[in-house]
């Protein structure tokens, strides 16, 4: 597989320190330092990624980061085998990996990976977002949580919104924790749940 893949979407560019070494066509996160200048590090597969390196950077020099604010055909690094059409997620080191427990998507693979580092091309599509409404049993109120099945094979995907009413549609204004048990269930869990409150989750899949 070539090295030597050219980006060919269309988010914007941007400037910032390297705050590590840097590998070109590795996904970055950015972030401030105390001049307010924007510094990027590799992405890890617990947070989304905000762009891709342009060039290899040593620690402290400057990088181009081309945002990922669009959709489009980005080019990545892969850290194993890759099928091609299979969807691919962050890993560690700024890499993709189709294992989908890894939970923040990226795209899908337009061409195969032999190996780790090998660089390939991924189409990446605006986020799927839907909102999944569920009506509180008897049970899940005893136990103040609620498993609402979206079954997308995501693992982690971005809560949009969350709201919490009565069964007489009054609102309820409370702390909420939102888990992923699995690929595809989210977990919607209170200090106090009652039978017939209803809970609605908006949730936006990425890379699918």
């Amino acid at each position: 597989m070539t090295t030597t893949q050219t980006t060919t979407y269309g988010g914007p560019r941007v400037s910032a320190v390297a705050g590590e070494a840097l590998t070109r066509n590795r996904l970055v996160r950015l972030g401030t330092i105390s001049n307010g200048a924007l510094t990027a590090t590799h992405a890890t597969a617990a947070v989304q990624a905000d762009g891709i390196a342009e060039e290899d950077a040593a620690n402290g020099a400057l990088v181009t980061v081309r945002l990922l604010t669009q959709s489009g055909v980005i080019p990545v690094t892969a850290s194993a085998a890759i099928t091609a059409g299979a969807r691919v997620f962050q890993t560690a080191a700024g890499k993709v990996d189709d294992n989908e427990a890894l939970g923040v998507g990226v795209g899908v693979a337009l061409e195969a990976a032999a190996a780790d580092g090998d660089q390939i091309r991924v189409i990446r599509r605006e986020p799927f977002i839907k909102t999944y409404t569920q009506t509180v049993t008897a049970g899940q109120d005893t136990a103040n949580q609620a498993d609402i099945t979206h079954g997308m094979g995501v693992a982690a995907p971005r809560v949009v919104a969350l709201l919490l009413r009565t069964s007489a549609g009054v609102q309820i204004v409370t702390a909420a924790t939102v888990t992923f048990p699995d690929t595809n269930t989210v977990r919607v869990a209170l200090a106090a749940l009652a039978a017939n409150d209803i809970i609605s989750i908006t949730l936006a899949f990425e890379g699918v």
